[in-house]
């Protein structure tokens, strides 16, 4: 699979629509010999003038959510939805009737329901919104609306303490943390990000102060061994964890073989 962003016209008629193919074993060579868009207007102008005279890869992608994000940005900065020279008729979720006139409440209403739906059953989808929301995120205006936002709900204390328990319960933490495990395995750059973020003496000095702190408190050291305990009664536990530990080490081994290589030292002598 190969995502990517393209580009169909009719330039006599001054019509044009930008679109995004991510399915499965799709290719950009595809485009106008196996795969003509999924969109219906564009099926109507075919229709009635004939083969585009503009057909254009504009972009290819690693991964279906940096494409998607791609179509949406580009379809926001032109005004797609609401320009007469194009034919797209939504962007990000947010739909227009045909006549470019966004939808009414509760039609809209029913989107965001829908995709709620589809955000709680479908973890890729849910990776793609979250995509978005940090690209919208980034923008120097919303960062200011964000901001202003949040210094007014977290005036409120009742609303700060509510925050503070949610992020505190044992279903919302097992919940971020397989999001963020979702990232490291699917998005590449993220990855890197992350493995350079956790490899500073900053974040190891930190980490190594929190367990200290956490060490210090007896209940807490009373869950780990009682947690501890029962991992280690059971037989199959204990021989996973010894198989990680031997790949661990091996790893670290081969990673100490490799820097002192290219340093020109032999493995076991020191600088």
């Amino acid at each position: 699979m190969k995502p990517y962003t393209y580009l169909i016209g009719w330039s006599k008629q001054n019509l044009f629509y930008y679109g995004v193919r991510y399915a499965k074993g799709c290719d950009p060579d595809d485009l106008w010999k196996k795969y003509f868009t999924s969109s219906k207007r564009v099926e109507k102008l075919r229709a009635e003038f004939g083969e585009p005279d503009v057909i254009q890869i504009r972009r290819t992608f690693e991964t279906k959510a940096k494409a998607l994000l791609w179509e949406e940005t580009v379809i926001r900065r032109t005004g797609a939805v609401l320009s007469e020279s194009w034919v797209n008729m939504q962007n990000a979720g947010k739909s227009f009737n045909h006549n470019g006139v966004a939808r009414d409440e509760k039609c809209r209403k029913k989107i965001r329901e829908a995709r709620l739906r589809r955000v709680e059953s479908d973890p890729e989808f849910k990776l793609i919104c979250q995509e978005r929301a940090r690209s919208v995120g980034k923008r120097a205006d919303v960062r200011v609306k964000i901001g202003l936002k949040a210094k007014e709900r977290y005036s409120d204390p009742s609303f700060r303490q509510q925050n503070i328990d949610t992020h505190n319960t044992p279903e919302y933490k097992s919940r971020t943390s397989k999001m963020h495990l979702m990232r490291i395995q699917n998005d590449p750059d993220f990855r890197e990000r992350h493995r350079a973020s956790i490899n500073t003496p900053e974040y190891r000095e930190l980490q190594s102060k929190l367990s200290a702190e956490r060490m210090a408190d007896p209940s807490y050291r009373n869950r780990t061994s009682t947690t501890m305990k029962a991992v280690l009664s059971d037989p199959e536990k204990r021989k996973r964890m010894s198989e990680a530990a031997r790949i661990s080490s091996a790893k670290r081994i081969e990673t100490r073989r490799r820097n002192m290589g290219e340093a020109g030292l032999s493995y076991g002598m020191s600088k």
